[in-house]
Parts: structure tokens; sequence; C-alpha cells
């Protein structure tokens, strides 16, 4: 779907809030004339879509009034269970199923913070073979370097591309290896030298050579990531990932010709989980291998071993890529750990806190105010923020 460019000037003053009420209008029919599924929209105009929808969903918390805010909530899971409030019924934005409206209402005002912590957003640091480190949210467009034969480019969308040697000549040059890091608070997007598009995920870092020579395509990577792998059946494209969690300090191997998948593999969490979105993949882990298909997830052990799950949560796994908080029957302190990665802060628990699971979506360009106080109107955890730590309470 192409975006005219008054449209475009509309949505860029209906984001700064300048827009006139003709433009207010084409911007909220523009958004709504999308159906709920993302498959086969282009990159930019999702981007656009998820911006747009942040600001409907500021826009339409700051006029409900406090007793309607108040009867927002998460779901509530207890133990194993999942149990609702009576008589809930879904508030939609946009098909987007925010929370759950609970029958009961409470006197817990909206917080006012004294302060507040911003999401994070597109940054980077790249290093070069040699040592050198370029930021990549403040370099300018174009060119930023050459490694050997290789041209490494800034690109008008922000995202960082490799242009590897079209001839066998260049194509004998030594292979340098490059490494991108995205810092807690950070995201971005790479193209390698392939063509292979990654997302990286706060707090991931990504080797990689600038060109990829022999029979493989090896990369490796901490953190999370979503890949869409360009196909070449006689160059498998193999992502490495470390696995502290073992005994034996095993090397997750994710080997592809050509499909999409997101691993998450932060050293905090309990496991690696690969999703398959398109094609197949073969995960190797010690001497256990196991293929995936789409829909389907793989997750390892503290023992080595293999986990499928056959219809996975794949719009949660994706979530942070469509820049969305999602969870669905996800305990507190996960959640905790996205958010500590995603606005930088330092988590501090008091207290006895219930084992509870919540389900909900939240627009990740938001503060983290706007994300406590969903969580905290559910009435069972509390918190506060003191500079760049949040106090997690009963």
């Amino acid at each position: 779907m192409n975006v005219s460019s008054s449209l475009l000037n509309a949505i860029e003053n209906y984001l700064a809030g300048e827009a006139s009420a003709e433009e207010e209008q084409l911007v909220n029919d523009w958004y709504h004339s999308f159906d709920d599924a993302d498959a086969g929209m282009p990159e930019d105009v999702l981007e656009l879509r998820n911006k747009v929808g942040g600001r409907l969903w500021r826009r339409l918390t700051d006029t409900i009034d406090g007793a309607e805010r108040r009867d927002r909530k998460f779901f509530i899971g207890y133990g194993k269970g999942l149990v609702a409030a009576a008589s809930i019924v879904v508030l939609l934005l946009a098909g987007l199923p925010l929370f759950r409206q609970r029958s009961e209402k409470t006197q817990m005002a909206a917080p006012q913070p004294l302060n507040d912590v911003a999401p994070g957003g597109d940054k980077a640091i790249l290093t070069l073979a040699d040592g050198t480190k370029i930021a990549l949210d403040s370099a300018h467009k174009g060119m930023l370097t050459r490694q050997g034969a290789t041209t490494i480019v800034k690109l008008a969308g922000g995202k960082v591309a490799y242009k590897a040697p079209s001839s066998e000549a260049d194509a004998q040059d030594p292979i340098a290896y490059n490494t991108i890091t995205t810092p807690r608070g950070g995201q971005f997007q790479i193209t390698l030298p392939d063509g292979t598009a990654v997302w990286l995920n706060a707090a991931t870092s990504l080797r990689y050579p600038t060109r990829f020579s022999g029979k493989e395509r090896r990369v490796l990577l901490t953190g999370e990531a979503y890949f869409e792998v360009t196909k070449n059946p006689g160059k498998p494209f193999i992502v490495d990932m470390p696995d502290h969690r073992t005994a034996r300090q095993d090397t997750l191997h994710v080997q592809v010709l050509g499909t999409n998948f997101n691993i998450n593999g932060y050293e905090d969490e309990s496991t690696i989980k690969t999703t398959l979105i398109e094609g197949t993949v073969k995960i190797i882990q010690g001497q256990n291998a196991r293929l995936l298909s789409p829909g389907q997830q793989a997750q390892t052990d503290n023992n080595g071993g293999l986990k499928i799950i056959r219809d996975a949560d794949t719009e949660e796994a994706l979530a942070w890529k469509n820049g969305l908080f999602q969870y669905n029957s996800t305990d507190l302190k996960a959640i905790m750990r996205q958010i500590a990665r995603w606005y930088d802060v330092r988590i501090v628990y008091e207290g006895n806190l219930k084992d509870e699971t919540f389900s909900g979506s939240v627009p990740r360009m938001e503060k983290v105010s706007q994300l406590l106080h969903m969580l905290a109107m559910t009435n069972t955890v509390h918190f506060t923020i003191e500079g760049k730590e949040i106090y997690v309470k009963p």
C-alpha cells in the first residue's frame, strides 16, 4: 500500500499534534482502512500505522475520565489457570484488543509520577574489524565506510545496509568481521551483505562477516533478533547463539536456507526460544536436532534438550518488532525483564508478590508510567519510579 505525499504530510502533522480537522479525519480513515493482518504490509507502512496507533491510544487514555480508565485492566491469572473478572467486555482500538473491563470499580486514580522514563528508540553501535566504533543513530545518511570491497551505507529510513562486491576479483579481499550492538533502550535494523534483513531488539549484538564466502553464511547472536533470510539453497544461513544455561555451555545452531524467524536468547531468560514464521529451520543443540514448521517454536532447557511448541503464539513473539508489548498469560517478572531492557531501568522487588499472569497489549512507544499504570489497575501489584529504578510491590 502506497502512502501519498499529502497523506504522509497529514500523518506527520497528526503525530506532532498539529493536524487540522481535515487532516485528522484523513489519518483516521487511513488507519481504520487496514484489516487485522499485517501480512504483506511494507515495513515503512507498518511503522507508520503503529505510530498512528500509539497516538490514538494516547489520546484515548487522555480523554477517558478517571472512572472509565479504572475499568480497563489486563486479565489476571492465578496459578496455572486464568481467572477473568465478571461481566467483561473487550475494548477495541481499531481492531486491537487493549484491555478488559471489570464490573467492579475501584477508587484508584491515574498516577501522576514525579519521575517517568521515556521509551527506547533506534540506536546502535557498529564495531568495525579494526575496533573503530560508529554510533549509527547519529551517523549521517549515505556511505559510512568501506570494509575491503564491501560498502556500508546508512539508508534514508535509518537502517544500515552492506553492499557486497559483485565481481570475483573484488571478492578475493580478506574477510573482515563487524559487530552491531544495541544498548538497553535501543533497537535497530540492518541488511547483511547477502540481502538478509535483521531487526535487533534491545541489548542485542550480532557478529557477521562483511561478505559471505565458502559454503555457508554464519553469524553469531546474543539477545533477540528477527531474521528475514535471503534464499540461497547452495549456501545455508546459520545463526549461532551461545547457551550459558546448560552445564556443557552448548551453542544453539539455527540453520536455514531462506525463511523468517525470531530468536530470543537473553541470558536472564530461562530458555532460548526460536519461533518460525515462514519456511523451515533446523535447530541443533548438542546431540539434539529438530525441524521446525511455520507457527512452531523451539525451546531449550537447562539440560540441553529441545521442546517443540506446535501451536506457538507468533504474535506475542513478534510483538516487539511490531512496536508492541503483548502478553498472553505472562508472569510479572518476565514482563519486568522486558521493561528493564526497553526502558533501560533497574527493577527492585519488595515484599512477597503473588504468582500471577497478565495478558494485554500496549504500544512500546509509551512512557513507562503508562504500562505500569495498566498493570497496577489490577490492584495486585504497585510500582514506584525513582530515577532509573522501578520498585515493584504487592
